[in-house]
């Protein structure tokens, strides 16, 4: 998640964590309202939902021949002006999120050489790729960019893209330049996109001390439940993917966007003040427990004993986004054939053999989406098939839920459970889409790339 300035105050750290919360009311798949899912109640009823969602997970029985690979695309480390992550750190998140190959986007800095300083290769037995992100691309190639001129967009596109090169759209939110050449493909979801779309969460760390702290304790409680609220189904991007892929085949990733940088750190001051800062060392300001105005006793008390430590010690630390949360919550699956290395990952998604999963509501390794004819696959997501000789769709999820299929943007066909046949006798571009129901409403959970069926 990029670095939010201002979004916590001094207030932040000190502690009263209990609350009442209101009741949820659900809404229809689409835009729900965050504030109503970030309650104590409505967040048990997620945790409860899932772990009942987790339990019905059977291994899917459409096998398309290749073995599903989770990554993770879209994470700046130290390396970034806004990052502090380290290899390990990183690498240690991947490998409890059963991330198999991160994709790296460190800002550019002409003073770092990112493609030779980068993490790159094997560290840890996960495989890092790097890459950049500027000028609204991720940026992949397979040399140095170093002094490359960013004026002329085409050209960079170019540059990039050219041998193994990849690049992506990135936050697609805003406007980009769509009709650039040789871009492989857009982040359908980003966990940052997700955070602006939702200025009632910023106001709500930012409008008084029991708002702000209600929502601290509710993301140390249910930390992957409070960050997964924010998650609405992605009409927008969807819709602009959509009209691309009608024109020519366009890859859909999501972006983890992860910094690990969004938070405060509290720091005992000489003569036992208190120092906050971000978890990037800037100072956030001061504060006297002794001399402070407007505390309570048990606000005072707790004040107090943050500052009794050793000076120059760490009393506190809390972070919205730490790597390991951020991996979780979303990964981009890659059909590789064989072992993973960098080459495979770079074809399966230039080719668009990948599909999306939000993870932290179920493991979403092993969705098939595939066009039969008989019980032979004759394509997988990303390619493109012709009418000729008969095509059947079919859909497999690990987990039961409604799964919806889409030819050009437009729903053709609803269903529940966890498979769906459907005989194809129009072309054109098909994707699927599954949703799961939790604490009474209907999430997005995965996301393929299309087939695209020629007449």
């Amino acid at each position: 998640m990029k670095r939010v300035k201002a979004v916590i105050p001094l207030c932040l750290f000190l502690a009263a964590l209990a609350f009442r919360a209101s009741a949820q009311e659900p809404p229809a798949i689409g835009a729900g309202d965050v504030m109503k899912r970030l309650t104590v109640e409505s967040l048990a009823a997620t945790r409860a939902a899932i772990e009942k969602v987790r339990a019905s997970a059977r291994p899917v029985a459409l096998q398309d021949g290749y073995s599903h690979v989770r990554a993770v695309l879209h994470c700046h480390s130290r390396l970034s002006h806004d990052s502090r992550g380290t290899p390990e750190e990183i690498a240690a998140a991947a490998r409890a999120t059963n991330t198999r190959i991160v994709f790296m986007t460190e800002h550019l800095n002409p003073a770092i050489d990112w493609f030779k300083a980068g993490i790159s290769g094997a560290l840890n037995d996960v495989l890092f790729v790097p890459g950049a992100e500027t000028r609204g691309l991720l940026a992949y190639p397979d040399h140095s960019l170093q002094g490359l001129a960013l004026d002329d967009m085409q050209a960079f596109v170019n540059d990039v893209v050219r041998g193994p090169g990849l690049a992506f759209f990135s936050h697609t939110e805003a406007d980009r330049p769509w009709d650039l050449k040789g871009v492989t493909g857009m982040e359908i979801y980003n966990t940052h996109t997700a955070f602006i779309l939702h200025p009632e969460l910023g106001r709500a760390l930012t409008s008084g001390l029991p708002s702000l702290w209600r929502m601290i304790g509710l993301f140390r409680q249910y930390p992957q439940e409070a960050l997964g609220s924010l998650d609405d189904y992605p009409a927008g991007q969807l819709a602009r993917w959509d009209s691309i892929c009608a024109k020519r085949p366009f890859v859909g990733i999501a972006a983890n966007d992860s910094h690990s940088n969004t938070g405060i750190v509290v720091k005992v001051g000489p003569q036992k003040t208190l120092i906050v800062e971000d978890p990037l060392g800037e100072r956030l300001g001061a504060l006297d427990p002794a001399k402070a105005e407007g505390l309570t006793p048990d606000s005072r008390a707790v004040l107090t004993g943050l500052a009794a430590g050793p000076e120059g010690s760490e009393a506190f630390r809390f972070l919205l986004d730490p790597y390991e949360r951020s991996f979780r919550h979303v990964g981009t699956y890659l059909l590789v054939k064989g072992a993973l290395t960098e080459a495979g990952a770079r074809e399966a998604l230039r080719q668009g053999r990948t599909y999306i999963a939000f993870d932290w509501i179920a493991d979403g390794a092993g969705f098939a989406f595939a066009c039969l004819r008989g019980d032979k696959v004759v394509a997988v997501m990303g390619d493109a098939v012709s009418l000729d000789g008969g095509c059947e769709l079919a859909a497999e999820a690990p987990v039961p839920g409604l799964i919806r299929l889409l030819r050009d943007g437009k729903v053709v066909k609803t269903q529940q459970g966890a498979s769906m046949r459907e005989k194809v006798t129009q072309p054109g571009v098909y994707r699927v889409e599954s949703f799961l129901e939790v604490a009474g409403e209907l999430r997005p959970w995965i996301i393929s790339n299309p087939i695209y069926v020629t007449p």
